[in-house]
């Protein structure tokens, strides 16, 4: 099984889309047995709130089977900071991307680095395969042994 958590409503043959736009809850995907997936992808690292950043990290991992692999895709904190720092955005560029956009669907809660997500799944036994970043978005990825 392979899992999807984004902002969209859209099916994909063999993903299971987890969508807060479906009215699904992203934090906890105890709807999905454990151990049971191949692949999951989160590219709503953003808008995990920070004090249930690991919590649900946790949760996530515990769907993995051996040998699966876990995807976080977020924007970096410290890429933006130094963007800003640099003049490469101005404070309303700035703002769009710390806070998104004005729908509540949109809007981030937290803002984390690569390293800090790389962290969370090394204490939590992944093994970190991939981490990059790529105009101010970060992509980690680890496989659980």
């Amino acid at each position: 099984m392979k899992i999807k958590i984004i902002n969209q409503s859209n099916k994909e043959n063999g993903v299971e889309i987890i969508s807060p736009l479906l009215g699904h809850n992203i934090f906890n995907l105890d709807n999905v047995a454990d151990s049971e997936c191949d692949e999951l992808e989160c590219w709503l690292t953003n808008k995990i709130p920070a004090d249930r950043l690991y919590s649900t990290i946790q949760n996530y991992v515990s769907k993995l089977r051996h040998d699966a692999t876990i995807r976080f895709i977020g924007i970096d904190l410290m890429q933006t900071c130094l963007a800003v720092v640099n003049r490469q955005l101005n404070i309303a560029e700035a703002n769009q991307v710390i806070y998104g956009g004005p729908e509540a669907f949109n809007m981030n809660v937290s803002m984390v680095c690569a390293n800090d997500i790389a962290a969370i799944l090394q204490q939590l036994g992944i093994v970190i395969t991939k981490k990059s970043l790529t105009g101010g978005i970060f992509t980690v990825e680890g496989e659980r042994p």
